[in-house]
This record gives C-alpha cells, sequence and structure tokens, in this order.
C-alpha cells in the first residue's frame, strides 16, 4: 500500500518537473506576461521546475504545479501589445442610430488610451426594452490599462449620450438585460 501511495506521489513529482523543463525550454510565456491558467489569473513571477508563480490582480501569489499549466489552456492578454475592448449599451427604439454613430465614433477614438485603429459599432440585441449597442476599440493589453481604458471609454459614451439627450435605462434596469421586461417576458 505504501508503494502504490509513494508510486503515485512520485509520478506527479516527476510530472512538473518534466513539465517545468518544457515549459523552460518551450518558452510560451515569460517573467511579467499575464496569462490566465484554468481559473487562475495574473501576471508570471517565477518560472521553477515545480510550479510556475503567478501574482493574482488582488495581490495573491498563486503556485500553480507545471503539469497543470503544460496540459492546461493558456490565455495570454499581453503577448500581443494591443487588445481589442468592447463598451455596451442598452438604448431605447426611439434613439436615432445614424446620427449617434459618427459621435460616439469620434468620442471613443478621442479618449485616452484608446488606439488609433478603428472603432466599430454594431446592435447586436433587439430586446423588449431595448437593442443592444457594442462598441468595440483597441487598446493596451496589460490588464490596468486595459481596465482604465474600457472605464473612460463607458463614461465618455454614458456623458456624450446626456449631453445628445439620449434616454437611458434607469438604475433599477441596468442589470437587466435588454431582452427582458419588467414582468421577466421575453421577445
Amino acid at each position: 500500500m505504501t508503494g502504490l501511495v509513494l508510486g503515485f506521489a512520485i509520478k506527479d513529482i516527476l510530472s512538473n518537473f518534466v513539465s517545468g523543463h518544457l515549459i523552460l525550454i518551450l518558452r510560451p510565456f515569460k517573467i511579467v506576461d499575464q496569462i490566465v491558467v484554468g481559473e487562475t489569473e495574473g501576471a508570471v513571477g517565477r518560472i521553477e521546475l515545480r510550479a510556475t508563480q503567478l501574482r493574482t490582480y488582488g495581490g495573491r501569489v498563486a503556485l500553480v504545479p507545471n503539469a497543470e499549466v503544460f496540459t492546461s489552456r493558456i490565455v495570454s492578454n499581453t503577448v500581443d501589445p494591443v487588445r481589442r475592448g468592447t463598451a455596451k449599451i442598452v438604448l431605447g427604439y426611439g434613439t436615432d442610430f445614424r446620427a449617434l454613430f459618427p459621435t460616439i465614433r469620434d468620442v471613443v477614438q478621442q479618449t485616452e488610451g484608446v488606439l488609433e485603429r478603428p472603432v466599430t459599432m454594431r446592435i447586436e440585441v433587439l430586446g423588449t426594452g431595448g437593442m443592444l449597442m457594442v462598441v468595440g476599440f483597441w487598446k493596451d493589453s496589460r490588464r490596468s490599462d486595459f481596465k482604465d481604458t474600457s472605464s473612460s471609454v463607458s463614461l465618455a459614451i454614458v456623458s456624450t449620450l446626456r449631453s445628445q439627450s439620449v434616454a437611458l435605462p434607469q438604475a433599477e434596469e441596468s442589470h437587466r438585460s435588454p431582452d427582458s421586461s419588467p414582468a421577466g417576458g421575453r421577445m
């Protein structure tokens, strides 16, 4: 019985050791890259033979076994210096979108942190509570810049809509999807 337990322990140790060597040789990411491995997201702090150290955005250190890192899907948020962000807003059917689109496009493009790439605008959902407009834009891929720019874009859009006297959802309705009605009905 002890041999069986010891065998499983050695198997895990060897698996992490071999995976650690392969990660160090193949370099799928580097120190300071911001990655997602399974449920864990953060900046790579160290790559050791047994585990990869990630510093989460909440300031914690997570040691992810290298066998898990090597066999999991890894999403790198920073391998490319830019990535696409989106802002979503629900607007009423009475909104004149043809007149509003160029204004919002200009405001988004002028927001600090938004890169000089095309801004896209689409209506994605037609619901009973309104239409869901999705605005796409490009920005720095580092998480702090990504989050700050996304917030600035959303605030700029809302400010512009208010200045244009466009009706916005009420506070209690803002958490509801555009395809739900107060009674919970669907289209």
